[in-house]
């Protein structure tokens, strides 16, 4: 049974491509964290949400890597429905941030996003799904089966 890592590998991707990537994807999310961080907020709160908030976006990092090497190698349409998955959890997970933990002066928007996020959530949760089917596809084609 493969890792990961050697479907990374297969995929070509280096490390500095990930280090990389996932440096981006983080500076980013600190910085957007912080603009929607509440300065009322202790300092333990606030480093804690903001490693969170750095964990869950490496679903944007993987996602990242997946469609650079995706296009880079010509593959199908449907190796891209988990890459949108990856890509529609960090947002569900940002809209709960954004509007509901710190909207609206920390009182949040409660019903609407409620609503808004699952539909996010569930979505990006069918697609992801997809990621051990295209993982199956991209290995039994490298094999030549």
């Amino acid at each position: 049974m493969c890792s990961s890592f050697s479907f990374l590998k297969q995929l070509t991707v280096s490390r500095q491509e990930v280090i990389g990537v996932v440096s981006t994807v983080s500076i980013v999310t600190l910085f957007s964290y912080l603009q929607m961080r509440l300065p009322d907020n202790g300092a333990y709160v606030s480093i804690l949400v903001g490693f969170y908030a750095v964990l869950v976006a490496q679903c944007a990092s993987v996602a990242l890597v997946l469609l650079l090497k995706a296009t880079k190698l010509s593959l199908l349409k449907r190796y891209y429905l988990p890459v949108i998955g990856l890509l529609l959890a960090t947002l569900a997970d940002a809209l709960i941030g954004q509007f509901w933990l710190f909207g609206n002066q920390g009182q949040g928007y409660f019903p609407l996003i409620r609503t808004i996020n699952w539909f996010v959530y569930i979505s990006s949760s069918l697609l992801i799904i997809q990621l051990l089917w295209v993982y199956h596809l991209f290995v039994t084609s490298q094999r030549g089966l």
